[in-house]
């Protein structure tokens, strides 16, 4: 039994629950429940106005979350935006500084396995700057190819203004060498944006070392409150209003209004228009701290041991290279001759919870050549048993179709 999974209430109430679709939204811990209604009770106020009791202890609260966050990624406090989700972070960094700072001619790079969410951004605004994408392919083996990233930065380096990227594939579980991409990335001038969704949730970071400019991810994939979600911005890009404007305004953003002028906050706060998801940032920044806590290396054994087991069925084929030991935090596979939506409903049936579909990754599965797939990923609630479930559970789907 994972060390862990006590610590996860769901679990408690359910012990039969095989839950393999983290990567979806993982389920919530214990702390973070105790968190939220203890704050909800005790704390709750609206943050950055207030002068009585509950205001102060709500605004220290909630900044102290922000601090708990910056400290989980490496940042500094004031290099941490929260915002509703990923997505939102993605769509803040596209609308309001590639607005800015885009135009005809200009270059962005994306790969074909990004999730929807770090493709439809940057395509609908290109409807409205005109600059080129270019899309980076899959190697043979059904990877996003690297090296082809570093042959368009050599190429086109003087043209391409930013590389938005995922840290993990949702689907295939790559994991991108990051720190290699960022210093590529340097030495022509561009911008990185990591979309860490999958990354943060198996991996310690360290934003100064992975060397990018941009990062988000969201709470809901971290043992956290859905709809709270985080986006990191050095801070000399945050601090530059011209280069960098506020991409919603309102309440608690500004400096000064009068009916002829308003002028801005100069730092991260103009980011954060209006009354913000306080009690779920205050979750979120415990989730940090908890995760900050443990050793999540034996995740990667986890992985492994999924890979493996996979393997060695003959009716099953792994959603990219068809070896163990390359993937993180998830395997996306099909049983061959089963839709993935008829294996994802058998399982279900027996009470293991996997992802089928397409990922929000159309696509990849269009370059992949394949409808759907079925996705299986891991948490720290996790065991070998699991999978040994899921792997029991594969060989009765095909009993069923046979």
């Amino acid at each position: 039994m994972s060390k862990y999974k006590s610590d996860f209430p769901v679990f408690r109430k359910r012990p039969e629950l095989v839950y393999l679709d983290t990567a979806a939204s993982a389920q919530k811990l214990g702390v973070v429940v105790d968190k939220v209604r203890d704050f909800s009770i005790d704390s709750y106020a609206n943050v950055h106005r207030g002068l009585y009791e509950l205001a102060e202890k709500s605004t220290l609260a909630y900044e102290n979350a922000r601090k708990e966050v910056a400290k989980f990624i490496g940042a500094d406090h004031d290099e941490v935006v929260f915002v509703r989700n990923a997505t939102e972070g993605i769509n803040l960094i596209a609308w309001s500084w590639g607005w800015r700072n885009l135009s005809k001619g200009d270059v962005v790079v994306l790969s074909v396995a990004e999730h929807h969410g770090n493709m439809v951004p940057w395509i609908e605004l290109q409807k409205t700057v005109g600059f080129e994408i270019i899309w980076i392919g899959l190697d043979s083996d059904g990877f996003v190819d690297e090296e082809e990233i570093v042959d368009t930065l050599n190429s086109r380096g003087d043209d391409v203004k930013i590389m938005s990227l995922f840290g993990v594939s949702n689907v295939l579980g790559q994991r991108l060498d990051i720190e290699m991409i960022s210093r590529k990335c340097q030495e022509v001038g561009c911008k990185l944006l990591v979309d860490s969704c999958q990354l943060v949730v198996h991996e310690q970071i360290d934003v100064k070392e992975l060397g990018c400019d941009f990062l988000v991810f969201s709470g809901h994939k971290l043992y956290g409150p859905s709809g709270i979600g985080v986006m990191f911005a050095k801070k000399e890009l945050m601090e530059d209003i011209g280069k960098f404007p506020a991409f919603m305004s309102g309440g608690d953003m500004i400096e000064n209004v009068s009916l002829d002028k308003v002028t801005f906050k100069s730092n991260y706060e103009r980011f954060e228009a209006g009354t913000p998801a306080i009690e779920s940032s205050v979750g979120l920044g415990e989730a940090c701290k908890f995760l900050m806590s443990i050793d999540r290396g034996f995740e990667i054994e986890l992985v492994k041991y999924l890979e493996e087991e996979l393997l060695k069925l003959e009716f099953v084929d792994l959603i990219g290279p068809q070896k163990s030991g390359v993937r993180s935090g998830l395997v996306s596979f099909n049983v061959k001759g089963v839709h993935a939506h008829d294996v994802a409903h058998i399982l279900g049936e027996k009470g293991i919870a996997v992802r089928a579909g397409q990922h929000c990754a159309h696509p990849l599965h269009e370059k992949l050549g394949v409808m759907a797939s079925v996705r299986a990923s891991i948490g720290i609630y996790n065991t070998m048993e699991d999978i040994d479930k899921l792997i029991e559970g594969l060989r009765e789907v095909v009993k069923v179709f046979n």
